[in-house]
């Protein structure tokens, strides 16, 4: 099997987010899995450079040193969108995901992302990293 470690537990009330839009880059890839509530990730999976400027940077430092942007992917979407019926829907070149309980979703480590948990109630999840060691 795969070995799960390190895994880190994430508990968000709804409306709330993680961090900014951000990317990953010393940690690798992940795997996100929702034990409750809804959570949506908006995921920009191999950003070109028009990509990172559309995204707005929070620094001028070079890509990838500087890994945190100020663009808000959920702004666009009503506080409800996809929460009831899951699925996928586009945003600015990239793609929102809403996880429900046993969904499981695959981040690459160069993928720019955030997330939000949505619903009706408090979620918890659990972001797995088995290829850092």
């Amino acid at each position: 099997g795969i070995d799960l470690s390190p895994t880190r537990l994430f508990y968000g009330a709804t409306g709330t987010a993680s961090y900014t839009l951000h990317q990953d880059v010393a940690h690798g890839d992940l795997f996100f899995r929702v034990v409750s509530g809804a959570k949506r990730f908006a995921i920009f999976p191999a950003p070109t450079e028009e990509t990172l400027l559309a995204l707005r940077p929070l620094s001028r430092m070079p890509y990838p040193l500087n890994h945190s942007f100020a663009y808000d992917p959920f702004a666009s979407l009503p506080p409800d969108a996809e929460t009831e019926t899951g699925g996928a829907a586009p945003v600015a070149g990239g793609l929102v995901v809403t996880l429900r309980p046993h969904e499981v979703l695959y981040v690459p480590g160069e993928a720019i992302h955030t997330v939000q948990n949505v619903g009706r109630s408090p979620t918890l999840g659990l972001c797995s990293r088995p290829f850092l060691h």
